[in-house]
């Protein structure tokens, strides 16, 4: 993920399989928006 030009970390509370991508590659998105789902 990037932010004014800025590379930011995500982190999860627990391993998993990614199973839905809900963005796409130069998306912007909204603050407490969903990015990705885990199985």
């Amino acid at each position: 993920l990037e932010a004014m030009k800025m590379q930011q970390s995500l982190r999860a509370d627990w391993s998993g399989i990614v199973k839905t991508v809900y963005v796409g590659v130069g998306d912007q998105v909204l603050g407490g928006a969903p990015i990705l789902e885990l199985e």
